[in-house]
């Protein structure tokens, strides 16, 4: 039965061949607009989400209160010892500290100027999901003057030979490569090409930079216990506040824990290392793709509901001859899906064709791989259904009610309009 329902229904189409484009091309081109900003939208909102602790993952910020004009400022880069002393309070932490600087590297003869090199914690590999295809994640940097290069970056510089054991020359110290990092395919905001132990900076960095609570050098992470949450500390975090930040008192500190899922796109009024999205035009974008997939729904609703009441003799003629309602309404139905199945279809090829302009005019790449993940399919699928199932409903409903003789005395029109007879 069904076999025969689709049948029928491509045989209609292709009848009407010049509706049938312009229905198809009007909701595929509204589909592959809403498939190319979700694409972005979810870009946009999937960074850092690769690691396996990222629920438990937060980046400590100070925010501080101008006394006299009662502005809020809010800062990532924070003390170098604000760690050391979080360890002795709050032990059950694991904590690392991102220290991202321009470095001159040296080897032999040769000098590279590095923009992403980046003074780590030893713990950097157990709290973030960073793959090393070379070395012991968890024992790469416990050597004070060990260093971690990324796959690209050893190519770079000794081609064919095996890296590990090699020395790089660091601010005039030599550094000794215990490890190779696979560079993430996810989409991360922590690009570094060579991570430094950060047991160097009692020798490398000065003074002030180690003891002063006000300067501001790195950026903290912390990991909390499993089952915890911000909450659970904030009574300790103020008292930690009050007892180590007395420098700050005038200001009204405050130790913010920030979710690393939030960073990226929530961190426009912190002050930070890196530079992430908005938000606001995320949620902007997606307003704009769920208004464009009305819009081109309603257009497809409407021109399937306009043609429907030319089929009013079909109705009449296929009753005479025997047809049940039930069998005129999978039909419409069947019809008005299959129509709207083929438009999604031609919106993921026009996706597809357009996929690398649009990376081009976005300043990203992006791939079309992100549509096929199940959770788009789905989407994929129940958008198709639920317009499919609306776009019929009118013929369905309404016209299967037609009688014969309504069709032969010409009172069809008042059923098509709704009018009682």
């Amino acid at each position: 039965m069904l076999r025969n329902y689709l049948k029928i229904a491509f045989r209609n189409l292709r009848r009407h061949l010049g509706f049938t484009i312009i229905n198809i091309l009007g909701l595929a081109l509204g589909a592959a607009s809403v498939m190319l900003i979700l694409l972005y939208v979810g870009q946009e909102m999937s960074y850092d989400k690769f690691h396996q602790h990222s629920d438990r993952i937060y980046r400590l910020n100070i925010e501080v209160t101008n006394p006299q004009t009662g502005a809020l400022r809010k800062r990532a880069v924070g003390p170098y010892r604000l760690a050391k002393e979080l360890k002795v309070d709050f032990p059950e932490w694991d904590l690392v500290r991102f220290a991202p600087n321009r470095e001159l590297i040296e080897i032999g003869e040769e000098e590279y100027m590095e923009d992403q090199v980046a003074f780590v914690d030893p713990e950097v590999f157990e709290v973030f999901s960073f793959e090393l295809s070379s070395g012991n994640p968890q024992t790469a940097l416990d050597d004070p003057f060990s260093v971690v290069i990324t796959e690209a970056l050893a190519e770079k510089y000794f081609a064919k030979e095996d890296p590990i054991g090699k020395v790089l020359r660091i601010r005039d110290t030599d550094f000794e490569v215990s490890g190779i990092m696979v560079e993430p395919e996810q989409n991360t905001q922590f690009e570094f090409d060579v991570l430094v132990s950060m047991g160097s900076g009692e020798q490398l960095f000065s003074t002030i930079v180690l003891e002063n609570w006000g300067e501001g050098y790195v950026e903290t992470f912390a990991m909390i216990p499993k089952g915890r949450s911000p909450e659970d500390f904030e009574a300790r975090l103020a008292e930690f506040v009050d007892e180590k930040l007395q420098s700050w008192k005038e200001s009204s500190p405050y130790l913010a824990m920030q979710p690393l899922g939030d960073i990226y796109l929530k961190s426009q009024d912190v002050a930070s290392f890196s530079s992430g999205g908005d938000i606001t035009y995320v949620r902007a974008f997606g307003f704009i793709a769920l208004f464009i997939l009305l819009i081109a729904c309603i257009n497809f609703m409407n021109l399937s509901t306009a043609r429907s009441s030319l089929r009013a003799k079909e109705v009449g003629l296929r009753k005479t001859v025997g047809a049940q309602r039930k069998q005129l309404i999978a039909q419409f139905l069947s019809e008005s899906t299959l129509l709207a199945f083929i438009s999604i279809v031609v919106g993921i090829l026009i996706c597809i064709v357009v996929l690398p302009f649009f990376s081009d005019l976005a300043e990203s790449e992006f791939h079309i791989a992100a549509l096929f993940r199940p959770e788009n399919i789905l989407a994929m699928l129940g958008i198709t259904a639920l317009v499919g199932l609306a776009a019929g409903a009118y013929p369905a409903f309404v016209l299967s009610q037609v009688q014969p003789v309504q069709v032969i005395s010409g009172k069809i029109i008042s059923v098509v309009k709704g009018v009682s007879l």
